[in-house]
Order: C-alpha cells, then structure tokens, then sequence
C-alpha cells in the first residue's frame, strides 16, 4: 500500500499512476481494515462466465467490461435474467437509460444509448424492449452495459444523447473508448 487515504462512503477516488484503489461497500470486511501503508497487497481475480458462455481466455485480455443483461446470441433473445441473478421488478421490467453493445452480421460493432426518466424526452427501456430494439437494428449479439444515469455518449468531445441526472454526467469508473488508428 503506497498510501492509505480512507475516502468516505461513495466518495471519489483518484487513482494513482500505475496503481489500484481497493474499494468496498456496505460493512468494511476485517481484512481490508487491517490494511494499512506499506502492507503488500497480493491481489487475485476469479472471472465467472454465465449461461454456459465458454470461458475465455482471460490471461490475455487487455480490458474487460462486465455487464448484466446479456440480450442476445447468435441472433437468439437470452432473456435469462433469473439465471443471471437480476432483479425482475425494477432492473430488469421498469424502464430506464440503458446503454448497449452489440455486433450485427457482418461483423460491425455498435454502440446505443436509449435516454430515460425524462417526460417528454424518453421513458427508457424494459430489458425486453431493449432486446426487441437490437433485433430490430439487425444485432445478432448484444449485451446491457451499465445504463441509468451512467447513460452517456460522447462523440468528439461532445455528449450526444440526454443523460438523466438532473445535475449532468455521472462520474463512472469505466468508459469504452473507440479512436482512430
């Protein structure tokens, strides 16, 4: 531990250079209290796949973004969402922002963002219209990515969709960032 900021409950965290923040909720577990400055930290990662997704080769993936509500495969609707422990009253059949990616047939890879919880604007998705949505755009895979207020794209430095947190973007801890080579 290079150095031991305790930061308050949902309390931003920079991130050093080269580092990690080890963060927890809700009550602090026994041993990330006893930790303190110059601890050595041995940190090990366990990937789980669900609904019988072969397990990749995750020793060598540079990036990995997880999301919940794996919509389809191989042009099929999963709709598995008990098997994937998500809330059907709220998460899975209210509708809200929602933020997904995709591939269609040739091999293309979208991004989408449905805007929500704004009047006027745009109501949000159920899952099940949101996979409705992705079939209808030609996805043969998709996948729920963190939405609600989290919903935000920018295209040249500039938001382009309506996030719906009254006081503007949501800082999130991760981002998928598409550049040109």
């Amino acid at each position: 531990i290079a150095t031991s900021t305790a930061a308050a409950p949902a309390a931003p965290a920079q991130v050093p250079a080269r580092g990690f923040v080890i963060s927890a909720s809700g009550a602090v577990p026994p041993a990330l209290a006893r930790l303190k400055r110059g601890d050595r930290v041995d940190v090990a990662f366990t990937y789980v796949t669900a609904l019988g997704t072969a397990p990749a080769d995750w020793a060598r993936a540079d990036d990995i973004i997880g999301g919940a509500g794996l919509l389809l495969r191989n042009g099929r609707a999963v709709a598995q969402w008990k098997e994937e422990r998500l809330a059907a009253n709220g998460f899975v059949d209210a509708r809200h922002p929602r933020t997904l990616i995709g591939r269609d047939r040739e091999g293309d890879t979208w991004l989408v963002v449905i805007d929500g919880r704004q009047p006027g604007h745009s109501a949000g998705m159920t899952l099940d219209e949101l996979t409705a949505f992705a079939r209808r755009l030609g996805l043969v895979d998709a996948l729920n990515l963190d939405g609600g207020g989290s919903t935000t794209m920018v295209v040249k430095g500039k938001i382009v969709n309506r996030p719906s947190d009254p006081i503007g973007p949501r800082p999130v801890s991760d981002a998928i960032v598409v550049l040109n080579r």
